[in-house]
């Protein structure tokens, strides 16, 4: 399988947004995807706070917002945030800005794609006495494919190819060994 199959098959957005980071994307640009993400898979579900988290992680990508601003938000987002999947993802995507550390960014984007994912199989199954079971884990591969349509159509493979040859091959077995297990 070549990288850009990889890329192409692959159904982890969260798994691709750490990959494009790998390869030099930039947190902007992690940054609007991982608030893409949240939003059409959140959006419903999505309150006052967690609509405006995002909103504003979208204006500091854009470079509309300040990092002090974007981080005093941050610091009281899990005190006015709630206690939704969908609220912890909102949390989660304004801290990719809020990071002092590109590692806490990605670890954040990472988060607030699976949280979304979360969100979504919770919303499918407002019952869910399990959160493991096989209907939740069925609804959460749907999240992520859905999303990982995102993070392709925001970072196509031509963003991760302009990096390095060695790094592009280093990085590529790692998402063809991630997309065969997927």
């Amino acid at each position: 399988m070549t990288t850009t199959n990889a890329w192409e098959a692959c159904a982890r957005a969260d798994y691709m947004v750490w990959i494009a980071a790998a390869c030099g994307v930039n947190l902007q640009t992690i940054a609007r995807v991982t608030c893409a993400c949240v939003r059409a898979i959140c959006g419903r579900e999505m309150s006052g706070f967690g609509s405006w988290a995002l909103e504003l992680t979208e204006m500091w990508a854009d470079g509309r917002a300040t990092l002090d601003g974007v981080r005093a938000v941050a610091s009281g987002a899990q005190v006015y945030g709630g206690s939704t999947y969908a609220c912890f993802a909102a949390e989660r995507a304004i801290r990719v800005a809020a990071a002092y550390n590109e590692d806490d960014a990605v670890s954040a984007a990472g988060s607030a794609i699976r949280c979304a994912a979360d969100a979504y199989a919770a919303a499918a199954d407002a019952n869910m006495r399990n959160p493991f079971d096989r209907g939740a884990a069925a609804a959460r591969a749907a999240a992520q494919r859905q999303m990982a349509d995102i993070v392709r159509q925001h970072i196509p493979f031509a963003a991760i190819s302009a990096v390095d040859a060695a790094a592009q091959r280093a990085y590529g077995d790692a998402v063809a060994a991630r997309a065969e297990g997927a």
